[in-house]
């Protein structure tokens, strides 16, 4: 087993116990208490489960959907390193797949943050996670804010990376970082 199966196989060992819990939930029925069909209403807790059930499915298949049309090798490499992730959007249309690379914490402390990526920029992060592999992503965000991390990250870069991320944009003021 080549070390890219390796990976793949663990991740897919990480999630197995959540889908099987998710598929052993099942569906509360509306209950049968008698003949002619008399049917006792769902609890408000069966109703819940149902429908917390159902909104799982439903993002299920419209991630599947959109993976299996997007036809890319790098997309779901990224997914399956967690390299990015995905957020599902309410539109008028319906739910619409939205990706993002995690950036909490790089540009200032104590910040939830997030960076959108269409796939066709997938191939550019996967650039960056080569000249980078440890931060490669962070490197992806950098550049397409065309903004330096906080200066504190600099103490983990190599030379070669302190260079690459200097190249990100202009010197930060360590008072602006947060």
């Amino acid at each position: 087993m080549n070390i890219r199966e390796k990976v793949y196989r663990e991740k897919a060992l990480e999630y197995l116990p959540y889908s099987l819990a998710v598929e052993s939930m099942g569906i509360y029925p509306q209950a049968v208490s008698g003949g002619k069909n008399p049917y006792e209403k769902r609890t408000e807790r069966m109703e819940g489960h149902n429908d917390a059930l159902m909104s799982i499915i439903n993002r299920v298949g419209v991630i599947d959907d959109f993976i299996t049309a997007q036809k890319s090798p790098e997309l779901e490499e990224a997914l399956l390193n967690d390299h990015i992730f995905v957020r599902i959007q309410k539109t008028e249309e319906g739910e619409k797949v939205r990706l993002a690379v995690n950036c909490n914490d790089l540009f200032y402390w104590a910040c939830a943050d997030a960076e959108e990526i269409a796939v066709e920029e997938i191939g550019d992060l996967m650039n960056c996670l080569k000249l980078s592999p440890g931060y490669g992503v962070m490197l992806w965000c950098c550049r397409k804010r065309k903004m330096r991390p906080q200066s504190p990250w600099y103490k983990r870069f190599s030379e070669d990376e302190k260079k690459l991320f200097d190249d990100c944009g202009p010197i930060r003021d360590p008072k602006d970082e947060g």
